[in-house]
């Protein structure tokens, strides 16, 4: 049965990252954990205890991407990044602007969004737009540990652990810091870029109409997020007034931007992820380490997984609450090696390429590896000296 069952887990990580002819990402999947509550690898009762966890994550990835999409119709990203171009230091303004959005939003709005933008932008500077492509993907990890919305990981392990954004901010923002502050240096080491001049951005003023409504409504989904956490206001509740708010300002509602098919294929995963899990209930206790070992765990753990159903096996191991955070950091920087590792560098490869930029799972590997390694060793340290 355990060889059932991580074959079955094989087939729905496959066609979610490969797509065989073209279809949904979530069919396989799906196919696969049906397979899987038919022939017994997961018990049938079993399957409302396995998603019910999954529902608050999933409604903030449902409402967060379209919110994130509002604000871009409102055109805030386009202002922001527009504000870095005619910056003598636009490579360090938009590796910041991208941390803050992965960290402040979510990774996968941020790749989505920012990807294309990052690349219209290296044309107008005239720098490599491969160079400035890679921003969101490796933000999406080295800066998504620092709040509970930041990853769909964190937003598992928040609902499983009963985990707060005073915990991560404690335990991870330091670590995110240090990652994010080495990886820049190992960037600029692998993408030597000087742009030009920033005249060719335009002479216009910034839209002050853009700026007030996006940065006010991103003002105000975190103080909703951060001071309606005490009253037990979910992260998706925060999301949905905000979003309401734009929709009365915009008279637009971004249907489909609802990302249902990740919901599906999230649900697809946990499913499968354990099945796994019970069939082998021995072979991750690694993950329950703690320290390095923990966090070492959740780097390999990302690459031969996927990190979400890594950190769904992961969190029903973890026999104490401390040792979620070693696990969650190697899972959330762990993607930066393999482009298989998470579902947002799957979705930034699509938008580069949507937007002409093609990347090879080979040349991310080369440029993954070279930043997130040293960034690894970085966030590892600062964990471990912050016990």
């Amino acid at each position: 049965m355990s060889a059932v069952a991580v074959a079955l887990l094989a087939v729905g990580l496959v066609g979610a990252l490969t797509r065989p002819r073209n279809i949904p990402a979530w069919s396989l999947p799906v196919i696969a954990a049906l397979v899987a509550v038919a022939t017994g690898v997961v018990d049938g009762s079993q399957v409302h205890d396995v998603v019910r966890p999954l529902a608050s994550p999933l409604a903030f990835v449902l409402i967060a991407v379209p919110f994130a999409a509002s604000l871009d119709h409102v055109g805030v990203f386009h202002e922001l990044a527009a504000f870095a171009a005619r910056s003598r230091h636009v490579v360090g303004a938009l590796w910041i602007l991208a941390a803050l959005v992965v960290a402040l939003l979510n990774l996968d709005a941020a790749v989505v969004l920012l990807t294309p933008l990052y690349i219209r932008t290296a044309l107008l500077v005239d720098v490599d737009p491969v160079a400035l492509a890679f921003q969101p993907v490796l933000l999406a990890s080295l800066a998504s540990s620092v709040l509970v919305v930041s990853n769909l990981t964190n937003l598992l392990a928040a609902s499983h652990l009963s985990l707060h954004n005073s915990d991560f901010l404690r335990h991870l923002a330091l670590p995110s810091l240090a990652a994010s502050a080495v990886g820049w240096f190992a960037y600029r080491r692998v993408f030597r870029i000087r742009p030009r001049a920033a005249a060719r951005v335009g002479a216009h003023g910034p839209d002050k109409r853009a700026l007030v409504v996006g940065l006010g409504a991103i003002a105000l989904f975190l103080l909703l997020l951060l001071e309606g956490e005490p009253f037990g206001v979910p992260a998706w509740a925060a999301a949905l007034a905000t979003e309401l708010v734009l929709i009365g300002i915009t008279r637009r509602v971004p249907w489909r931007e609802v990302p249902l098919g990740t919901a599906v294929l999230a649900a697809a995963l946990a499913v499968l992820a354990a099945g796994v899990a019970g069939a082998l209930p021995h072979a991750f206790t690694s993950l329950d380490a703690g320290g390095t070992r923990g966090f070492a765990a959740g780097v390999v753990s990302a690459n031969l997984l996927n990190n979400l159903p890594a950190v769904l096996v992961g969190v029903t191991h973890l026999s104490a609450r401390g040792r979620v955070w070693p696990l969650l950091l190697g899972v959330n920087l762990g993607p930066l090696l393999l482009l298989t590792g998470s579902l947002a560098a799957l979705l930034w490869q699509a938008s580069a390429r949507r937007a002409g930029v093609e990347v090879d799972a080979r040349h991310y590997s080369r440029v993954g590896a070279a930043v997130g390694l040293p960034a690894m060793v970085a966030a590892a340290l600062v964990l471990h000296v912050l016990g």
